[in-house]
């Protein structure tokens, strides 16, 4: 059995974070195409990562393998806006690889992503997701904001005692 650690991302892992970006540009029910890092869907994830409000960590077991990313940056359309200060608020995504999923492994990825983000100074954290996904990020602490085609837009605060916030 693996025990599991986590750091910080670092633009050194730009080839680990294209890697997990295509694993959460295509959900196990989306066939990936062909891999390719330059695709725009893994692009808008991994381009340039190291600038001003990115934030990941990389989940890695015993033996130095990686195993998760949760990562979150801000874009230049973002989904949310922080209705205190109108800021734009980063957007996350997080993969499992696919043979440790359903281990629990997202949840502690995502729990430390929440906690590095806030020791970043992120206000709070915005996602998209589609059924059934809701109902997991929920138990997670973030709350639905509106509607967008089949899924929600979603987001947690990371500066209030009780999550689920902006």
């Amino acid at each position: 059995m693996f025990h599991f650690s986590h750091r910080l991302v670092t633009p050194a892992d730009s080839g680990l974070i294209r890697r997990f970006a295509v694993l959460a540009a295509f959900p196990p029910s989306e066939p990936a195409p062909a891999w390719d890092a330059g695709h725009p869907r893994v692009e808008l994830w991994s381009a340039g990562w190291g600038r001003d409000g990115d934030i990941g960590v990389l989940l890695v077991d015993d033996a130095g393998d990686p195993a998760g990313l949760g990562w979150a940056r801000v874009h230049d359309e973002p989904l949310l806006h922080d209705p205190a200060s109108g800021a734009p608020l980063a957007e996350l995504a997080i993969a499992v690889s696919a043979d440790r999923r359903g281990s629990g492994l997202g949840s502690q990825l995502l729990e430390a992503l929440c906690d590095a983000a806030a020791a970043a100074g992120h206000p709070a954290l915005s996602l998209y997701a589609e059924p059934p996904r809701v109902a997991w990020y929920e138990r997670s602490g973030f709350a639905r904001v509106t509607p967008r085609d089949s899924g929600w837009i979603m987001s947690r605060s990371l500066t209030e005692a009780s999550p689920g916030g902006s």
